[in-house]
């Protein structure tokens, strides 16, 4: 897997919109962990991601779930649909984080995310409903 460069952050200031990144931009960098390898994901436009974890969450976050502390924040790293190793560029990263109590009811104070490659943010922070429809209090545990 392919490290973000910090340009990733800059980009995302001068797209246009107003929503800042709710992750850091060289992610793996600042020290985020891999939660989970790359694996097929039916729920995300058919492609193939990689979880992530920022420093302060376990990686086995589902031992955690729901009960997260603010802040606690997973990324999804998209890739192509016919790339199971998720060795090319990365085409996307899906991103939620707690949010102190009651900060948006509806979505069990998580806030959601979609970031494309370079760094243009395409869903602005909040309770998005498509993700809130299948991360209603969270993280979705097997």
């Amino acid at each position: 897997m392919k490290a973000r460069g910090t340009a990733v952050l800059g980009l995302a200031l001068l797209c246009g919109c107003d929503a800042e990144l709710i992750f850091p931009a060289d992610y793996q960098a600042e020290g985020y962990l891999q939660a989970r390898n790359c694996v097929y994901s039916i729920d995300h436009s058919l492609e193939h991601g990689v979880t992530w974890v920022d420093p302060a969450t376990p990686i086995d976050y589902c031992s955690v779930a729901p009960d997260m502390p603010p802040g606690a924040t997973l990324l999804m790293a998209l890739y192509s649909d016919d790339d199971d190793a998720c060795a090319g560029p990365e085409l996307r990263t899906l991103a939620m984080r707690k949010e102190p109590p009651g900060t948006s009811p509806a979505s069990a104070d998580w806030t959601f995310q979609e970031v494309s490659s370079s760094g243009h943010v395409r869903r602005r922070p909040g309770p998005v409903h498509a993700c809130v429809g299948c991360h209603p209090e969270g993280p979705a545990c097997p």
